[in-house]
């Protein structure tokens, strides 16, 4: 389109275009669209189709789907039973381990008990009335072990303490 008035050199294609009555121009707008469907039609690839298939091989696709989603099912059957006996042996391993560390827990104990006895018995065997005492001690062993030769039953309330 131009502006009214103006006045500009052009060439017999764009007279053709513009200036020539309205069906050499929608002719001319046809033939260059059929142009550019037979231009893009050239650039683009053709995508060729297989033929549908056969009700027989729809068939066969089916029963396929089905053997493999069996197999599938199976697989999946036996990794539930093998998930489930995995969380047993979890339960039974996690019961032994609470009990195990229960007894370490006891033994632990135990063993801070013996540690203070035996700490409380050292205290006392170096203690100034532990050795004062010995003697007193030691007599008393010896006339147990005498009384229990004599009498021939050994002695009911003996000591072995030094």
């Amino acid at each position: 389109m131009r502006k009214p008035g103006s006045v500009t050199a052009r060439g017999p294609l764009l007279d053709l275009l513009f200036g020539s009555d309205t069906d050499i121009q929608q002719g001319m707008r046809r033939t260059y669209a059929i142009y550019a469907a037979y231009l893009e039609s050239l650039l683009v690839p053709k995508v060729h189709f297989p033929p549908p298939p056969t009700p027989e091989t729809l068939l066969q696709l089916d029963r396929s789907l089905e053997a493999l989603a069996n197999v599938l099912n199976e697989q999946v059957r036996a990794k539930d039973s093998e998930i489930k006996d995995l969380r047993t042996q979890l339960t039974a391993s996690n019961a032994e381990c609470a009990h195990a560390v229960s007894e370490l827990n006891e033994l632990r104990t135990k063993l801070n008990e013996l540690a203070a006895e035996r700490t409380t018995r050292l205290a006392m065997e170096h203690s100034a009335s532990w050795r004062v005492t010995r003697p007193l001690r030691s007599f008393m062993r010896v006339l147990r072990t005498a009384l229990s030769r004599h009498s021939g039953s050994p002695a009911k309330h003996a000591r072995h303490s030094s």
